[in-house]
């Protein structure tokens, strides 16, 4: 299975390079996507304050993730997604250098921080990380 994004999500066949099904996610421009460990669920980054998850054999989806809780500020467009190897955490960069780690079992925020100057482009967790 390959996805390919722009404004919606694409899912092809590799064997025989045809498209199986496409998502319409409704947003403008899709930034960065990255699979859980298990491969079931598609964690979608665009120009929104929200990550996406799309579990691919199944047609209820978790619910959205936002990452810019305080609405009073400006909204933050996910550049960068990243999923830890044991599948707990989902690591959100963001065009304004801020990163936010979430747990995938109940979405619940476990760290948050401005540590870039500009744009995150891609977030990675070590194999072996726990922290």
């Amino acid at each position: 299975m390959l996805i390919s994004g722009d404004s919606c999500l694409r899912v092809w066949n590799q064997q025989n390079s045809t498209l199986i099904y496409t998502f319409d996610i409704g947003v403008n421009k899709i930034n960065d996507m990255s699979f859980t460990r298990d491969g079931r669920v598609l964690i979608v980054g665009s120009d929104s304050d929200r990550i996406q998850m799309i579990d691919l054999y199944k047609s209820e989806n978790p619910p959205e993730l936002v990452v810019n809780k305080n609405k009073s500020q400006l909204p933050i467009k996910v550049s960068a997604i990243g999923c830890s190897s044991d599948g707990s955490k989902i690591g959100i960069g963001t065009t304004s250098g801020v990163i936010n780690v979430f747990n995938t079992s109940n979405f619940e925020l476990l760290f948050s921080s401005y540590v870039h100057k500009g744009e995150i482009t891609s977030i990675g967790f070590h194999p072996s990380s726990n922290h």
